[in-house]
């Protein structure tokens, strides 16, 4: 059986909660596509345009890139191999994170015409994604699997086909839903959460995803830029060389307060 998990958070907590397990698992493979960010038509099935984009403030981003695509090859073939051998695939994902979900719908795109059984374990409230589980918490957890009925393969495939023809630049659950959005999408929970006075990127970002389950702080941090670009906000020191969210700024039209 493989243990697919969106995400090296996740997956390494997985790994170090094996021997708790009742049972097992199988091959713990991970995978970060990001699919809810960026359009769907890129040839590339590691996603590095899109992983660089994400991880480009971070020190060392192109050797984290570079991991990450290798893995994500990795597991792409293991379960491109499913499709033939029947190795089971048990899915880990949180129903509130729009990259998981994305991810499931490509799992069920992928799997939809092969007879691989797929099972799913998803993770309720309060994580809001499965890189939020510590590996105590795993044991727990897996006795909420259940399989993926052929309906629900059907549907996801459905979903992930209109997705990719939309081809937005931006994916959100919107009342329980994967729905394509505009790239602006989160911008107005950054202008609401944005503080009455000068701020640290990691203050406003640690506000938003309060509001905003799910979402990704690289992403968040992405969009402040643009907002800077665009003349909304105004960056009053640069970060520090090892952390891009220690830089500061305020909104555009205050007042200097340092």
């Amino acid at each position: 059986m493989i243990d697919l998990l969106f995400g090296e958070s996740a997956a390494g907590a997985f790994k170090a909660a094996a021997r708790s397990l009742a049972q097992q698992p199988g091959t713990i493979c991970p995978l970060t596509l990001a699919l809810d960010i960026g359009p769907l038509d890129d040839p590339d099935p590691g996603r590095v345009a899109v992983l660089r984009r994400l991880f480009s403030p971070f020190p060392g981003a192109d050797e984290i890139v570079s991991g990450l695509a290798d893995t994500n090859r990795r597991t792409l073939a293991h379960l491109g191999a499913c499709q033939t051998s029947g190795e089971p695939v048990r899915i880990w994902l949180s129903p509130s994170d729009p990259a998981e979900r994305c991810g499931f719908l490509f799992v069920c795109h992928l799997l939809s015409a092969a007879r691989t059984p797929l099972r799913a374990v998803f993770v309720p409230e309060p994580f809001l994604c499965t890189g939020e589980i510590a590996p105590e918490q795993f044991a727990r957890l897996v006795r909420l699997e259940q399989p993926v009925p052929g309906e629900t393969i059907g549907a996801g495939e459905r979903d992930w086909q209109r997705l990719v023809g939309e081809n937005a630049p931006l994916r959100a659950v919107v009342n329980g839903r994967v729905v394509s959005v505009p790239l602006d999408f989160y911008d107005f929970i950054l202008r609401r959460e944005a503080p009455g006075m000068a701020f640290r990127a990691a203050q406003l970002i640690g506000r938003a995803l309060r509001a905003l389950p799910g979402v990704g702080d690289a992403w968040l941090y992405l969009r402040m830029q643009a907002m800077v670009a665009s003349g909304e906000l105004e960056q009053l020191a640069p970060p520090g060389p090892d952390h891009p969210y220690s830089g500061l700024y305020r909104v555009a039209d205050m007042r200097p307060d340092l």
